[in-house]
């Protein structure tokens, strides 16, 4: 009703939402080539070189944007059927990784979780020679990729495949390095840093939430890291 928004203390008093830059992020899309290059397709938009990247991710930081998510362009000479390059742990995305943890410690990294960008097929999942597509095979690629990404130093590990299964079996494999997730409830706390990750940086946990409970849609479940230091039941 007109009535809550007479004055600017009431309006603020009753509004339900307020969004910041800092609810924002920023997306950045990257390449291994030494130049900056527009993208057609995205007007306004960049593929960033390395040096270009960190500027971009520093502006966004200056302007209260304090998470960036990763889209990778792979060379063709580095795609293969398989996408083994996701393992490399001297790939793009690790390096990219290695190098905004080092300048800018406090700003949230999160890297997409997919095939596509390293496929020679150019699609999500493994493609058999029949066609099939081979979701078990493809998920556990997507399980070293996700290892790969968080020990660079990844905040949010974030999958947008579209294999079946891959959340619980990344969330297992995560777990099994020592990125351990608590269930709703436990209290207890776990002090595991990666060994690889810049010494002082505070540990991360990494939760997947795929239930209805979270909020989010059962159907599109969301991975993401917390602070060791948190400690209350979600």
């Amino acid at each position: 009703p007109r009535r809550n928004r007479r004055s600017r203390a009431l309006r603020d008093l009753s509004r339900e939402t307020v969004l910041t830059a800092a609810d924002l992020v920023q997306p950045l899309f990257l390449h291994a080539d030494a130049e900056d290059t527009p993208l057609e397709s995205l007007p306004g938009q960049t593929r960033w070189s390395p040096d270009g990247l960190l500027g971009a991710a520093e502006r966004a930081l200056e302007a209260g944007v304090r998470a960036v998510v990763l889209f990778p362009k792979i060379a063709d000479e580095l795609k293969d059927p398989r996408g083994a390059e996701v393992a490399n742990e001297d790939g793009l995305v690790p390096r990219t990784l290695r190098a905004l943890k080092e300048r800018m410690p406090e700003l949230a990294l999160i890297t997409d979780v997919a095939l596509d960008p390293y496929s020679s097929d150019g699609h999500d999942g493994v493609v058999a020679e029949d066609g099939r597509i081979l979701n078990d095979e493809t998920v556990e690629i997507l399980c070293h990729q996700a290892l790969v990404q968080a020990r660079a130093g990844a905040d949010v590990i974030a999958p947008s495949d579209m294999m079946d299964g891959r959340v619980a079996a990344i969330r297992e494999a995560l777990d099994g390095e020592g990125f351990v997730a608590r269930t709703p409830g436990e209290l207890e706390r776990e002090r595991h840093v990666p060994a690889n990750r810049p010494p002082g940086q505070e540990p991360w946990l990494l939760e997947a939430v795929a239930d209805g409970q979270s909020g989010f849609p059962i159907d599109r479940p969301v991975a993401r890291l917390v602070r060791s230091e948190e400690h209350t039941s979600e």
